[in-house]
């Protein structure tokens, strides 16, 4: 059983308190991008923030870096900090920005630094212990809620 660890940080946009929750797993959780695994982890990161689906973040050694390319977009998190963005090709196939990293994340989210996370909505599928993850609707937002 995996224990949450809790980090605060205001939120100057609409004055209230945000909550993110980075929790270690155990999990096998697999990202599947037109037909091939392209992560596949059992240390993942789970990120729980105010108002998205929960995130998970892996560890470089656990993606197949050799798919992704350096992308120039660049988003600004107000709980996260500066995130940098990864293209991905699979078969011939361009994924445009489905991959984002926090190299220098702000002090609440620190465990994330230099780790990779996939947009939920962009991916064909993500499997949890071998069962696929099907989120729910309002799940579906903007990667990373970047803004």
């Amino acid at each position: 059983m995996s224990v949450g660890h809790f980090d605060t940080q205001w939120n100057s946009r609409d004055g209230e308190r945000s909550l993110i929750n980075v929790t270690p797993s155990s999990r096998r959780i697999q990202v599947v991008i037109n037909g091939k695994i392209i992560a596949d982890s059992r240390r993942p990161l789970i990120v729980h923030e105010k108002g998205l689906a929960p995130c998970y973040y892996f560890p470089v050694e656990d993606v197949r870096m050799d798919l992704l390319k350096p992308s120039e977009t660049i988003a600004r998190c107000p709980y996260k900090g500066i995130a940098t963005y990864w293209h991905a090709n699979v078969l011939g196939r361009k994924y445009s920005d489905v991959v984002c990293s926090y190299r220098k994340p702000l002090p609440g989210a620190l465990k994330i630094a230099r780790l990779l996370c996939f947009c939920n909505e962009q991916v064909d599928a993500v499997y949890v212990d071998g069962r696929r993850w099907i989120p729910e609707d309002e799940d579906r937002l903007p990667c990373g809620g970047a803004s």
